[in-house]
């Protein structure tokens, strides 16, 4: 299940992916993303043209001062 934070990849047919917008909100029917491009926030995923998808999902960082 894609969670709030997680990055979609954008891809062409050849899955060569350009556009990775991350999510700030996901409901039972849309997910929501913000992206840099055109100053997106609260962007409906199902707006964006691709022909490839992905998601990530990050589960752990670490953090060394």
């Amino acid at each position: 299940n894609v969670q709030i934070g997680d990055i979609i990849q954008l891809g062409n047919n050849n899955n060569d992916f350009y556009h990775s917008p991350v999510v700030v909100k996901v409901t039972n029917s849309e997910i929501f993303v913000a992206a840099h491009t055109y100053n997106a926030y609260m962007r409906r995923l199902s707006s964006y043209n691709y022909n490839a998808i992905r998601f990530i999902h990050i589960l752990d960082s670490i953090t060394t001062y």
